[in-house]
């Protein structure tokens, strides 16, 4: 049998710089058995009153006065005999608004708690600075060469395609964006991945040239609080116009060559040399039909297709000072 009594007096709180806050609230828990110790102070509870010491976590709440403060928790609890009376134990418990790793909260889940890198702005969660880093993304495509207007392709002496066509790596630059929402819609999230800019995004001129992969969000727990973690992913190509077309950015451009061509009545049929299918793959010359001789870089055709669908980012928000 505890009785859990908390004394006003003694307390004590500060404030720092930033918005940081603490406070230091005091009890007096009276013992009915020698054999109680420091666990049953820290973890007493009055049957009588309903008082008890506070868990670790718990938002600070003075029980005597009301006063509290909901963004500062409990993050020590300290259990002291007295010194003349086996029956009482001094207990004061530490709340503060910092930062701390707070992993050990039975409600964080995967255990990442709230973490002390990510900002300091007090009870304005979603306000804390987002983090920016920049990055590089990499693949083979295949290879081509670039002319003042038009894209050479990379031919053999007879101005066919080499079958493997020829790769070669390119890339360009990833922005990943986190920051800290209140709320997250995974559903409405998925509107955005595998996406590209239908408008200017970062600068003036770079709509089709950003990519955004699928969002993510960690929930994060701070107290009795929590938010959400939310992480964005972009991916740059280079977007070049050419003569006046709009950009390429995300776009499939690909060799306009194959088996068949068009025929008088715009139907497909099979390409013959000589009452035999031709050996390797002709070129075609943009409308459907054989290249004419002579083959040459001009003449020459690549066809764009789109490859993502396109979304304005607008709604995301995002900024980079």
């Amino acid at each position: 049998m505890y009785r859990v009594k908390e004394v006003h007096k003694g307390r004590d709180g500060s404030l720092k710089e930033g918005m940081q806050r603490t406070y230091t609230r005091h009890f007096d828990v009276y013992m009915t058995s020698r054999l109680d110790g420091q666990l049953e102070a820290i973890f007493a509870v009055d049957p009588f009153t309903g008082e008890s010491v506070p868990r670790l976590y718990a938002s600070y709440f003075s029980f005597g006065t009301s006063e509290f403060d909901l963004f500062a928790v409990c993050r020590s609890i300290t259990a002291t005999q007295d010194d003349d009376d086996w029956q009482v134990w001094h207990v004061a418990c530490e709340y503060g608004t910092t930062n701390a790793d707070l992993s050990g909260h039975p409600e964080t889940g995967d255990g990442s708690g709230f973490n002390p890198k990510e900002g300091g702005a007090g009870d304005n969660l979603d306000l804390e600075p987002a983090s920016v880093e920049w990055g590089y993304w990499t693949r083979e495509e295949v290879q081509r060469v670039e002319a003042r207007a038009e894209y050479d392709a990379i031919l053999n002496s007879a101005k066919q395609p080499f079958d493997p066509l020829p790769t070669r790596e390119v890339g360009g630059l990833v922005l990943t964006y986190e920051r800290n929402e209140l709320t997250f819609d995974a559903w409405a999230m998925t509107a955005y991945a595998f996406t590209v800019n239908s408008e200017d995004f970062l600068e003036e001129g770079d709509f089709r040239q950003w990519l955004c992969k699928p969002v993510t969000a960690r929930k994060v727990w701070k107290g009795n609080f929590s938010y959400y973690r939310v992480r964005y992913e972009f991916h740059h190509t280079d977007a070049t116009a050419k003569d006046g077309v709009v950009p390429i950015g995300w776009d499939h451009y690909l060799l306009d060559c194959g088996w068949m061509q068009l025929n008088a009545a715009g139907k497909p049929v099979p390409i013959v040399n000589v009452g035999q299918t031709a050996a390797s793959v002709p070129l075609l010359d943009g409308a459907g039909k054989v290249l004419d001789p002579p083959i040459t870089t001009d003449k020459i055709k690549y066809l764009s297709y789109a490859k993502y669908r396109e979304r304005s980012f607008a709604p995301l928000k995002i900024v980079i000072d």
